[in-house]
C-alpha cells in the first residue's frame, strides 16, 4: 500500500511514524517510572532529564509532522494519507 505513495505523502507517514514512536517510547518511560515511584518515590535527576529529552523529541517530531502534511497539496495524496492513518488507528484500537 505504502509503495504507491506521492513523495510528500510518504514523507508525512514517515514523520508520522517517527512521530508515534517517539510518543510511545515518552510514555513507556513515563508508565515504567510511575510504577516504580507510585508508593511515594520520586524519578531522580537523570530520569526527569531523560523524560525531558523524551518529551523534546517527540514535540520535534510533531513539528516536523505538521510540516511534512502541509507539503502534501494534491487532494489525491492527502486522500492517500487519511487512508494509511485510518488503516493505523484501526491497528493500534486493535491491540
Amino acid at each position: 500500500m505504502t509503495e504507491d505513495l506521492s513523495p510528500e505523502t510518504a514523507a508525512a507517514w514517515q514523520a508520522y511514524q517517527s512521530m508515534c514512536a517517539s510518543k510511545d517510547e515518552y510514555f513507556s518511560l513515563l508508565q515504567a517510572l510511575d510504577e516504580k515511584y507510585k508508593n511515594g518515590g520520586e524519578p531522580g535527576i537523570a530520569e526527569s532529564l531523560k523524560l525531558e529529552q523524551l518529551l523534546g523529541e517527540h514535540d520535534q517530531k510533531v513539528k516536523l509532522f505538521n510540516q511534512a502534511l502541509s507539503a502534501i497539496t494534491d487532494p489525491g495524496a492527502k486522500q492517500q494519507l487519511v487512508e494509511l492513518l485510518k488503516v493505523a488507528a484501526d491497528s493500534k484500537d486493535k491491540h
